[in-house]
Parts: structure tokens; C-alpha cells; sequence
């Protein structure tokens, strides 16, 4: 059996350990859609496989959605599944491979999720409140991720 870091770097069986659920999703997509956010970040987006549903319901909304990961492995997956969808999502949807614990946006967000536990990756869990607060309140550099 794959430990976590080795499974992120084998995205195909990511998405196989979820296959079939999609309660998580509903849930996600439900919260946006009642808070009508202008802009949501989702750390430790992976896949794509609640991005993508997300930026499909932001772009009904008129929301900006942006997908955080470290795993280039996992962003290429969610950079290919972007591409597959309708250019109204695609326009409202940005991948950014960076380092959540330590990354900084250059402007707010209205809503942060934080889908599979990946809140489980700060070093110090009792500081994860104070990362997501921090998050949208600091400059930094970022690498998007093309497609």
C-alpha cells in the first residue's frame, strides 16, 4: 500500500480512491451556491475533483475559483480536466502550484475550503486557522499552471 506522498504523485489512483463519491462535491458546490461568493480558494485542490464542479457553479455564480496544490503531478491532472471543460468555467478557473503553509494571495477570498483532510499537511494543525485567515492578506510570487 502507497503512503499519501506517494499516492499524490500518482494521480490516476487518487481519483480511483474516490471514485464514486461525490457527497463531498454536492456539499462544496451547495456551500457556494448558498454563499455566493466572489471568490473561493480550495487548498489542496489535487485532481480537480471538486475544483472543477466549483468553478462550473462559480461560473453561473460570476465567481473566480482558484485550485492551490504542491503536486505538479496532481496539477497536471486537474490542468487536463480544466481544459475538457466549457470555456465559461475554464475563464474562471486558475491552478497554482504552490505550498499552502507557506503561500500568500494578492487579493481576499469569500470562501476557503479545505476538501480531504488537506489540512492535515501544516506542519502545526493548531495553526491552520491562522494560515487560512493569513492567506488572502498577503502578497507573493506564484507559479501558475498552463492549460
Amino acid at each position: 500500500m502507497k503512503s499519501m506522498g506517494e499516492l499524490y504523485k500518482h494521480p490516476e489512483e487518487y481519483d480511483l480512491e474516490h471514485l464514486g463519491d461525490s457527497d463531498d462535491i454536492d456539499f462544496y458546490v451547495s456551500l457556494a451556491r448558498k454563499l455566493k461568493p466572489r471568490r473561493i480558494l480550495e487548498l489542496g485542490c489535487g485532481t480537480g475533483r471538486i475544483t472543477l464542479p466549483l468553478a462550473e457553479e462559480g461560473a453561473r455564480l460570476g465567481s473566480e475559483v482558484v485550485g492551490l496544490d504542491s503536486q505538479s503531478e496532481m496539477l497536471d491532472k486537474a490542468a487536463n480536466r480544466r481544459l475538457q471543460a466549457p470555456p465559461e468555467v475554464r475563464e474562471r478557473l486558475a491552478l497554482i502550484e504552490a505550498d499552502m503553509r507557506v503561500w500568500r494571495a494578492d487579493s481576499p477570498f469569500d470562501l476557503v475550503v479545505t476538501p480531504c483532510s488537506s489540512v492535515t499537511h501544516f506542519a502545526e494543525p493548531s495553526r491552520s486557522a491562522h494560515r487560512v485567515e493569513v492567506v488572502p492578506k498577503q502578497s507573493c510570487s506564484e507559479r501558475p499552471v498552463r492549460g
